[in-house]
């Protein structure tokens, strides 16, 4: 409904004659001051012409539905009153409304119907003739979101954005509507746009500060919406724990509804890929099930696979992606890695001789050596034991030399054993070709311009 603005009420005596209230009101009409009309009409709710007056000012303002409610009224205050005899431009226009009206219905009931391409149809048109109808807005807002649930690929590129700004489009037509960013902050929020839901509750507590259900909402929505911050922050900081910590939060904030899952799986993925955890392999697993077609997510997914030595099933995700991109960098290196890998996959996994995951610090890596080193020193056993003891921990020696190593643990990773003498004649400088020689110093690549994306 449309709510005037206060700032530009006319002065008019309680009193005053009908006849006064349409003299003036038709002077406002005359000179384009058609929310001042409407409020003077107001002033005088018996008076069938009063009630015409009032719908023309709406006429103006693209109301049609106030507009026709006016007419209507007119008619029942006086069955007689004719206007479209004096007045040929009214005919035109409630001829005009009549058919926006009946749009109007058949677009509700193609909605109902969940036929939302064909309301859209009909609510293009609408919008074209009538700009200030938040009840309209608000429906074709519900039918882009409505595509969006079915068409999950592009629900956040296309339809979403742009079902939510139609939708605030015509919430905030009406001043102090605190109903209304109720209802739009409770679509976002059930759409997964927590971030987007808080911006409109802080606007409803602004306006109220005590209104008790954009309170309880906002109460609901702003600790999910934290937590979508915070573990999207983490994740450009490349603080992987932090992120994979933040992102478990979404979900425990918010269990029921599967918009929170996917974007917290999401994020799960990414992260446990990117510390090495062999902990992601199901969050990439349920993300790439609802993208098939994202290159990106299949890319995470195989490195998932890689943190879990499941190398053969990375290498078939790598296949996957080559067949569509053929000429995907990170796809070739990765399945170069991958096979490298399933290769050494027999040969002695120092992660495994220590007991540690592949995402542990150096700090948790010398824990372990330290713990393990103290079980197993060869001074504690005698006979065949200690024999065994010694060999135990010649493994555990070579396990920390190679894990607190940087450059050694790189090559480990890739599916070179740096203390391998077959491998390492295979690799003779380690991964450093100018080690040992006169201009190991010099930087091959001085003076030249290099720019490195990591994704």
């Amino acid at each position: 409904m449309f709510i005037p603005n206060f700032s530009r009420l006319v002065t008019l005596s309680v009193n005053g004659s009908v006849e006064d209230i349409l003299e003036k009101g038709t002077k406002l009409l005359a000179s384009g001051k058609f929310e001042e009309a409407l409020l003077l009409y107001r002033k005088s709710p018996d008076s069938y012409m009063a009630h015409y007056k009032r719908g023309t000012a709406y006429i103006a303002l693209s109301n049609c539905r106030m507009s026709l409610l006016d007419f209507n009224r007119a008619l029942e205050l006086n069955p007689d009153f004719i206007p479209l005899n004096h007045d040929t431009g009214a005919s035109a226009k409630i001829s005009e409304i009549h058919k926006l009206q009946n749009q109007w219905e058949d677009a509700r009931k193609l909605f109902g119907n969940s036929e939302y391409r064909e309301a859209l149809t009909l609510l293009d048109k609408l919008v074209e003739s009538i700009d200030y109808a938040e009840e309209l807005r608000e429906l074709r807002a519900r039918c882009y979101l409505s595509l969006g649930d079915v068409q999950k690929v592009i629900f956040v590129l296309n339809y979403c954005p742009q079902g939510l700004q139609e939708m605030r489009f015509g919430v905030h037509l009406t001043n102090d509507n605190r109903e209304g960013l109720l209802r739009i902050s409770q679509i976002m929020y059930d759409a997964g746009f927590a971030v987007q839901a808080v911006n409109e509750l802080r606007e409803c507590l602004r306006l109220d500060q005590d209104d008790k259900a954009c309170l309880s909402l906002y109460k609901k929505v702003n600790k999910v919406a934290k937590a979508i911050t915070a573990t999207q922050e983490a994740l450009e900081a490349e603080r992987y724990s932090d992120c994979i910590k933040k992102a478990s939060e979404i979900v425990k904030f918010e269990s029921s509804n599967p918009e929170y899952a996917n974007q917290a799986n999401i994020s799960l993925c990414h992260c446990h890929a990117k510390a090495k955890s062999a902990d992601g392999v199901s969050y990439c697993e349920s993300v790439v099930q609802h993208y098939p077609e994202s290159t990106e997510f299949q890319l995470y997914q195989a490195e998932a696979y890689i943190n879990a030595d499941r190398f053969q099933d990375a290498i078939s995700t790598y296949q996957k992606i080559l067949e569509h991109e053929s000429n995907n960098q990170k796809a070739k290196e990765g399945m170069k890695k991958a096979q490298k890998l399933l290769k050494a996959s027999n040969r002695r996994d120092y992660y495994k001789i220590l007991g540690v995951p592949k995402s542990a610090s150096k700090k948790d890596i010398l824990k372990a050596y330290r713990k393990m080193a103290a079980e197993y020193h060869p001074d504690k056993f005698q006979g065949e034991e200690k024999v065994q003891a010694e060999k135990k921990f010649v493994l555990i020696s070579a396990a920390k030399e190679v894990l607190t190593d940087d450059e050694k643990r790189t090559q480990f990773e890739n599916g070179v054993d740096p203390l391998d003498p077959e491998q390492q004649a295979q690799n003779p400088f380690g991964g450093h070709p100018f080690n040992g020689f006169p201009f190991s110093h010099m930087h091959p690549f001085e003076g030249a311009h290099f720019e490195f994306h990591f994704g």
